[in-house]
């Protein structure tokens, strides 16, 4: 395993490039941060991270074998990776908050940044980003944000996560590029905070409106279904959950 140790960085993504630009990494490098000064979420949002108190780390995925049109399979393989490691420890109330951000209860613990490059029909590669908070204890003006010894009151050793981390995520994009994206959709779906609720949404530039969540199409979009029963499909950056 090639497994890359730094002390700071901007975000671990750029820097996985950074390194990529000069010089050819092993298929499933992990590149480690104990702290990123620009770290990004979805939307553009910045990842609040204390110094050596959390994992931040970008995995490479090199010749994936997954196709070009199942490149939300790879959201959903990470999520439920990552999902999947979390519940193994206790994590109380873990849910997957659409597209890929992972809550504990109402309090987000993991954000997700996924960034891939396409050649024909397949994905070349896949650079996967996570930020999970593990043991800082406050998150200034961000009250829904949690890290996992706030949601537990026990200090967590960094490292053997991570690897348990690194595994999982792996395990299951081997597995999406032998069975396509189909087989993730129920088992996504069962873990998506707010399925089958009405919860209040917001278009960009719109009013705050109810709607129920009914699931997610084939490329990602979050199907719903307003309270005068008009249908709704909306991609990652054309609608806000206001939860």
């Amino acid at each position: 395993m090639n497994l890359i140790k730094i002390s700071a960085t901007d975000s671990t993504n750029a820097a996985m490039k950074r390194l990529l630009d000069t010089e050819a990494l092993k298929d499933g490098t992990l590149l480690w941060s104990d702290f990123q000064s620009e770290g990004r979420g979805q939307r553009g949002a910045s990842w609040q991270s204390d110094s050596g108190k959390n994992l931040t780390f970008s995995l490479l995925k090199e010749e994936t074998y997954i196709k070009t049109q199942d490149q939300f399979g790879i959201t959903m393989a990470v999520s439920m990776a990552v999902s999947r490691v979390l519940k193994a420890r206790d994590i109380p109330e873990v849910r997957i908050k659409w597209p890929n951000d992972i809550l504990s209860g109402r309090h987000k613990i993991c954000g997700i940044l996924i960034e891939n490059t396409l050649q024909g029909a397949y994905i070349r590669r896949s650079i996967i980003g996570v930020g999970l908070n593990v043991n800082q204890q406050a998150f200034e003006g961000l009250p829904r944000a949690a890290s996992l010894r706030m949601v537990t009151g026990a200090e967590v050793e960094r490292e053997p996560l991570l690897l348990e981390l690194r595994k999982a995520i792996l395990e299951e994009l081997e597995r999406l590029a032998l069975c396509g994206a189909g087989i993730y959709r129920k088992g996504y779906e069962g873990e998506l905070y707010g399925m089958g609720e009405a919860m209040r949404f917001r278009l960009p530039g719109g009013e705050a409106f109810r709607a129920e969540i009914l699931g997610v199409g084939p490329r990602g979009k979050l199907q719903l279904r307003r309270e005068d029963d008009t249908p709704l499909a909306c991609g990652f950056k054309e609608i806000e959950l206001l939860y």
